[in-house]
């Protein structure tokens, strides 16, 4: 506990100089807004360094693209307030639908422009000549804070910037090894290896992103994690595979159990690149014999050599890959580095929160249009009041929360609210110059530091900080001023509350019921026109919300405890790749298109059914055909190993699905 307390405290130290020095700076250079540049540096500032130059290139490309379009619409709209408020409310209504649907850390950008651009072109909405004066103000005020926490960190923190995300992507690796020797020794699974590996592939992906600028010589490590990442996630479905396969077949090989437990040694002691891999790579390339007369227990054979080679390749890239990261050799340059994110919240992958979020802000903007109308507001107070009451429902947008979840944000922005309330009466009066102002400032900014990494602590605690637009010695706004920016932040939060009440989030069970019917409508789309962008496009996908759904195993068995909601999306997964080999095969021949076409016409139709996506959707007679076509190929005298394979792969997915159990207590083949 002591390292975790003294970690927090050296980061909020960096951040109060950072901050300081950011705040000093801008005073002696005169800039308009000195705030700001102290406010940005608690914004932009991440726990590792790599972080944080990712977060400073997106918060400066935010800052440049709000701030064009801030003085766009000032200087378009002149004539029509009423214009020029529209724009900009659309304008950030479209940023913060960018930044709701953005999986990665560009999603920064998508709101820091939102956010620039109000704060250009609000303040003076009555007087626009003066935008471009503003935006130039926006941007020097983030370059500040840029330099300012590079300067720090150099100088001061050389070497304390790095993340944990070798030890993170270690146990990752662990979790993932435990759980491929288990599938291969076919025991039980442990919901909790597998749950687990899928929470830290989520949790790598920021920390991989941070490792892309954490200077030249930890840089090519990030092409290297991508590379293990992408293998690592492509495991999963082939294990699941594994163990369906093991529940369908009604004898064993000795032959595969034993080259199994080689497999699973070989994996144990760390994929080691000697003569006992090269021989074991051997025996997997030594297929079954497929000669006529072909026999079942022949397909069986060829699924599992399969299976068992995908493990093998998978497992000894992965090895090789990892062991580069080391290096900065030219090897690395090869490596894949375009990796897919995996859905780390529901706002990633459901359409609501996006809607919701834009609803909020719309309906908000619209309220302070007509409360700004009435009363005559300041222009700048405005800016100020719209920007905190955007920033929270942009924030209570992106959380899976229900609608009591906000009364804690409240509470904090109230409590923060009178800290600035107290600064202004009692602490700024006494202030001669700049060195007791950073003295002053240093208990509030250093406990701010304790807390801005929790979920909306920026949003939360540093907005509120804004307010301290101090100049020689003094506050810039008065307790009116404040008040009234008070008002703005609530009415905010009440807009949020309606709008998660209008749009309220579904059942868990809902949701579950709506990945898989998106799941199957993207199923019925290769059935009935095969392309090879649909396939691939489809797999990408169903491995997303089976990492989703995987995420969340307890809430999940919760809700569906008789369905395997993300079992069933590998092998709907698997069963769209069958159909694609078979495709393919039918292609090859025109003959071949009479013993695919009732398979085909049959799945197209069991997928057509509209029922609870819960419910099975396979049907006994489409097993049956399956089986009987299986047969009746595997008796000609020229069966196609590929094709016989996907069959084969084919029948036990389905049969999976039309009698799902329970993974824990699998049944012995």
């Amino acid at each position: 506990m002591v390292p975790l307390q003294r970690e927090k405290a050296f980061y909020s130290l960096r951040l109060y100089i950072s901050a300081i020095m950011a705040l000093g700076t801008a005073f002696w250079q005169d800039f308009g807004y000195p705030y700001w540049s102290m406010t940005i540096v608690y914004v932009l500032i991440q726990p590792s360094g790599g972080q944080t130059r990712l977060k400073a290139g997106h918060l400066l490309t935010g800052a440049l693209v709000g701030a064009v379009v801030g003085v766009i619409c000032a200087a378009v709209f002149s004539t029509s307030q009423a214009a020029q408020l529209i724009a900009m409310t659309l304008f950030v209504m479209a940023t913060s639908f960018g930044s709701f649907r953005e999986r990665r850390p560009r999603y920064y950008a998508y709101m820091i422009s939102g956010v620039t651009c109000l704060l250009v072109a609000m303040p003076g909405i009555t007087t626009p000549d003066f935008a471009f004066d503003r935006a130039v103000g926006r941007i020097q005020d983030a370059l500040l804070a840029v330099c300012a926490y590079l300067i720090v960190d150099a100088l001061l923190f050389p070497r304390r910037q790095s993340s944990n995300v070798m030890t993170v992507a270690e146990q990752w690796l662990v979790d993932l090894r435990a759980a491929t020797v288990s599938a291969l020794r076919d025991k039980s699974d442990d919901p909790q290896i597998r749950s687990g590996i899928v929470q830290r592939a989520i949790q790598l992906v920021p920390l991989t992103d941070g490792t892309s600028q954490e200077g030249l010589e930890n840089a090519w490590r990030y092409r290297v994690l991508v590379a293990v990442l992408e293998r690592g996630m492509r495991i999963l479905p082939v294990l699941s595979m594994l163990a369906d396969l093991d529940r369908a077949t009604s004898a064993r090989f000795p032959d595969n159990l034993a080259l199994r437990e080689d497999l699973a040694r070989w994996i144990e002691t760390g994929c080691p690149d000697d003569t006992h891999s090269a021989a074991l790579q051997q025996r997997l390339r030594a297929g079954p014999l497929w000669a006529a007369p072909y026999d079942i227990d022949a397909a069986f054979r060829l699924c599992y050599l399969r299976y068992l080679r995908a493990i093998y390749t998978g497992w000894r890239r992965i090895q090789h890959d990892y062991q580069l990261k080391e290096s900065d050799s030219a090897r690395v340059q090869r490596l894949r580095h375009k990796g897919r994110p995996m859905p780390a919240t529901v706002g990633q992958v459901d359409m609501d929160f996006a809607v919701r979020g834009v609803f909020s802000i719309g309906l908000y903007a619209c309220l302070m249009g007509v409360l700004w109308n009435a009363t005559g507001w300041n222009a700048s107070t405005m800016a100020l009041s719209m920007l905190m009451g955007i920033s929270f429902c942009v924030t209570s947008g992106m959380a899976d929360d229900p609608v009591l979840a906000l009364i804690g944000p409240a509470k904090i922005s109230g409590i923060a609210m009178m800290i600035v309330g107290f600064y202004i009466q009692v602490v700024f009066p006494l202030i001669n110059d700049f060195w007791e102002l950073a003295l002053a400032l240093f208990p509030a900014l250093f406990m701010l530091g304790l807390v801005v990494q929790k979920q909306g602590g920026v949003l939360f605690a540093i907005l509120p900080m804004a307010l301290l637009r101090i100049g020689n010695g003094q506050a810039g706004i008065s307790i009116d001023g404040l008040l009234n920016s008070i008002i703005g932040l609530y009415i905010g939060i009440g807009v949020a509350v309606v709008a998660k009440t209008a749009i309220q989030r579904p059942a868990f069970v809902d949701l579950v019921r709506g990945m898989l019917r998106r799941n199957r409508n993207q199923l019925r789309n290769i059935v009935d026109i095969p392309s090879s962008d649909d396939v691939r496009r489809f797999s990408l996908d169903a491995l997303d919300r089976f990492a989703f759904l995987e995420s969340r195993a307890p809430k999940l068995m919760t809700a569906t405890p008789a369905v395997q909601a993300s079992a069933q999306m590998l092998r709907e997964l698997q069963i769209g790749r069958s159909v694609h080999i078979l495709n393919r095969w039918v292609g090859a021949s025109f003959n071949r298109n009479s013993v695919f076409e009732p398979i085909r016409h049959m799945l197209a139709n069991s997928l057509k059914v509209r029922m609870d996506p819960l419910r099975p959707w396979v049907t006994n007679s489409l097993i049956g055909l399956v089986d009987t076509t299986l047969h009746t190929l595997l008796r000609s005298s020229n069966c196609d190993a590929a094709t016989a394979r996907s069959l084969v792969e084919l029948r036990v997915a389905l049969e999976e699905i039309k009698r799902p159990v329970n993974t824990s207590k699998q049944l012995r083949p």
